[in-house]
């Protein structure tokens, strides 16, 4: 495995911890965001708390859909 592939899956196991921590009403407020910017405001007005991984990832410019 890769360093990319081993990065990848790293973000997957961290976004899907933070999915499942969601309770079903924020798992659907989180599906009617439209891009990034819209899910990264409702995160920070739930209060949901990044790793450092997953802010690594924003700010290196990676995308990640994981609500679908």
């Amino acid at each position: 495995m890769d360093d990319n592939e081993n990065k990848t899956n790293k973000m997957n196991e961290a976004l899907k911890g933070l999915w499942d921590s969601l309770t079903d009403e924020q798992k659907a407020k989180a599906k009617e965001c439209k891009n990034m910017d819209e899910l990264m405001a409702l995160a920070g007005s739930m209060g949901v708390e990044l790793t450092n991984e997953l802010l690594d990832s924003v700010s290196g410019g990676g995308v990640y859909q994981f609500w679908e």
